[in-house]
């Protein structure tokens, strides 16, 4: 899990937990950063855009992790 932000390097960061869904987990789902603004999901890693949440497990994301030379985890 994400210690500080990738973008601009803060340790200021807020772990979110969804809350009902199909993609509702039991722990962190995704992490803002509260200096820049920027989320990243839990499993995959990846930047969310506005309104994209984090599939659980990072499942139907793990083509595009895989295409942006990651692996997939």
């Amino acid at each position: 899990m994400l210690r500080q932000c990738p973008s601009c390097k803060s340790k200021n960061l807020m772990m979110v937990e969804y809350e009902g869904g199909p993609h509702r987990y039991d722990g962190v789902s995704e992490v803002h950063c509260e200096d820049c603004k920027k989320r990243y999901g839990r499993w995959c890693g990846l930047e969310l855009q506005e309104g994209e949440v984090e599939p659980r497990f990072c499942i139907a994301k793990a083509t595009v992790y895989a295409r942006a030379g990651h692996g997939v985890r």
